[in-house]
């Protein structure tokens, strides 16, 4: 079965974010949309990564046909019940999509969070009608506890055509962190999941990748490779 949830785990500089990037362009034969988002641990916007994600589809629907792009939006429109503002909210970048289309005023929102794990699995389930979806978000120990919990709901519909990957730092998730919690519901729910865990090269890989690229005698080799370790 597709994984659900494809995660890379390591310490800071380990190479995780090269490791997934490198893994699309050399293995996925298929057309796809990568979406990503990054966290940082200095800006707290909540859904700051997913909305950066979100926003990176724009370009594609706006790229599309006209007669396609119209009729997209009309049935995602509909599966919305003419209301995307919960989406606007999330991902300004998105009113792009909408301005020119009819719908709702905004009403009073109830069930805030429900509505929102909803909305966003409609469009994402809507956006890999065209390709698959490969949403990434970089650095997910730093998200916020409401975005973990919607990448868990997103994981949980089991889209056949999405999947959410993520790499993060090891060193500063615990056991109590929303993303191990998250870890541990996905797999208590029986849904497939990668989990990698990079560790630091020892001193013997070094000196084969030095060799391998430079091509210089041993003595170099084990020189270079104990500074670089």
């Amino acid at each position: 079965d597709k994984p659900g949830l494809i995660a890379v785990e390591g310490e800071a500089g380990g190479g995780k974010t090269t490791l997934i990037t490198e893994a699309i362009l050399h293995t996925v034969e298929t057309p796809c949309q990568l979406l990503t988002g990054k966290s940082d641990a200095y800006n707290k916007k909540p859904h700051g990564a997913l909305s950066q994600a979100l926003a990176k589809s724009v370009g594609v629907l706006l790229a599309l046909p006209d007669d396609q792009f119209i009729s997209w939006r009309l049935t995602l429109l509909e599966a919305l019940n003419d209301n995307p503002h919960t989406l606007i909210s999330l991902c300004p970048e998105l009113m792009t999509v909408f301005e020119t289309a009819g719908f709702t005023e905004k009403q009073p929102l109830y069930n805030a969070d429900i509505q929102l794990k909803l909305h966003t699995s409609i469009y994402l389930q809507h956006l890999s009608s065209l390709d698959p979806v490969l949403l990434f978000i970089d650095d997910v120990q730093w998200c916020d506890g409401p975005s973990i919990a919607l990448l868990e709901a997103l994981i949980n519909a089991k889209h056949p055509r999405i999947t959410v990957m993520v790499t993060c730092r090891s060193e500063e998730v615990d056991a109590s962190h929303p993303y191990s919690v998250m870890k541990n519901m996905v797999e208590g729910n029986g849904i497939p999941s990668v989990i990698i865990a990079l560790t630091n090269l020892d001193a013997e890989q070094i000196s084969q990748l030095l060799l391998a690229t430079f091509h210089i005698e041993k003595k170099r080799l084990e020189e270079l490779a104990t500074i670089l370790l």
